[in-house]
């Protein structure tokens, strides 16, 4: 990651007024300002830089007011997905009302420009924001809604990714038989897919992500049902963090905190010591309050596994997840602020 920031930020070139630009309209200026910002964000979170996409949802309100034709549906995508991003850094950085408040808005724009792909997405996402929030059965409920509007025969890439997240929701739930099909499923979706031209709200699900996915559902299913299931999750998030780029540092997050509590599901002590040890550095250069939700499990099974049969390399990784963690939870709640300042929408109570 680079050490200034402001060297991975769009500029206001991208997105100033039409008239600074021959070539290229407003509505096209900004949507290639909304896939460059949802880049950042995958890479580094999505705190990285509210402030540009302040700076969007402005110029998309000023593209409103203006007034658009019934007949531009790209514009009113563009915009949709916007607030699809909007909602995403919200939930990203902890902000659960703001983010529903922009999923809400997202699906309206979507509607309004007929764009039933987005529409799609935008379930999918509330659905992760519950599922994370450990509500599985409202993450089930926003993922069907996803499936029952979707063209699959269109769409296989959007079908597979609600498909992957139904599985992530039954295997939290233990429902072991659900949560297979459902992952066979998006497998055969994803295999249908033809990846070349792709929106950029469903680009991002990469074979990366889908064995990133793979490796999660199995983690929940070793933690919740069989242990067996770490076997088909350790080399899936292998395959995940072969794959991403290095700089793709929230991403490799998340599947190194997977692949930890995994290691250690199996008894290596030291493999899984090292993932996380890995995952923790490689945090230091995100802004995402996840981070520290996704680590929990994994302190709750080395404090369980310490008490059970005490260890002094486990007893330590303890210590450095609890450090880290308290020192995540003063950057988070400056982070939320700020980002909260940026993309408006209601305050958390």
């Amino acid at each position: 990651m680079p050490d200034n920031k402001d060297a991975t930020r769009p500029t206001s070139d991208h997105f100033g007024s039409s008239a600074k630009s021959s070539r290229l309209t407003a509505v096209t200026r900004l949507e290639f300002a909304v896939r460059e910002l949802r880049d950042l964000d995958y890479r580094f979170g999505g705190g990285h830089n509210p402030e540009t996409l302040a700076a969007l949802l402005t110029w998309g309100d000023q593209l409103l007011a203006e007034g658009i034709p019934s007949t531009q549906n790209a514009a009113y995508t563009v915009l949709g997905d916007l607030h699809n991003l909007a909602g995403w850094t919200a939930f990203d950085t902890g902000q659960v009302n703001a983010a529903i408040y922009h999923f809400v808005r997202a699906g309206e724009l979507a509607h309004e420009g007929s764009d039933i792909d987005l529409e799609a997405n935008i379930h999918y996402r509330i659905g992760r924001l519950h599922l994370h929030h450990g509500a599985p059965m409202l993450a089930l409920e926003a993922f069907d809604r996803g499936l029952d509007i979707v063209d699959i025969s269109r769409s296989p890439l959007t079908a597979s990714i609600l498909y992957a997240n139904l599985a992530w929701a039954h295997a939290t739930m233990r429902a072991v038989d659900p949560a297979l099909i459902c992952l066979g499923i998006a497998q055969d979706h994803w295999a249908r897919t033809d990846h070349e031209g792709l929106p950029g709200w469903a680009g991002f699900f990469g074979e990366n992500d889908l064995n990133a996915m793979t490796g999660v559902i199995y983690t929940e299913l070793s933690r919740n049902n069989d242990r067996r299931f770490s076997s088909f999750a350790i080399p899936a998030l292998e395959d995940a963090c072969g794959g991403y780029r290095a700089d793709m540092a929230r991403s490799n997050v998340f599947v190194l905190i997977a692949l930890a509590d995994n290691l250690l599901l199996e008894g290596d002590v030291g493999g899984a010591t090292v993932q996380a040890d890995r995952a923790m550095a490689l945090a230091n250069g995100v802004d995402s309050s996840r981070i520290v939700d996704r680590l929990a499990p994994l302190r709750t099974d080395v404090l369980r596994r310490h008490t059970r049969a005490p260890c002094g390399d486990l007893r330590d990784l303890s210590q450095r997840m609890t450090v880290f963690a308290h020192r995540r939870s003063a950057r988070r709640k400056a982070l939320k602020s700020r980002v909260a300042s940026c993309i408006g929408g209601p305050r958390e109570d």
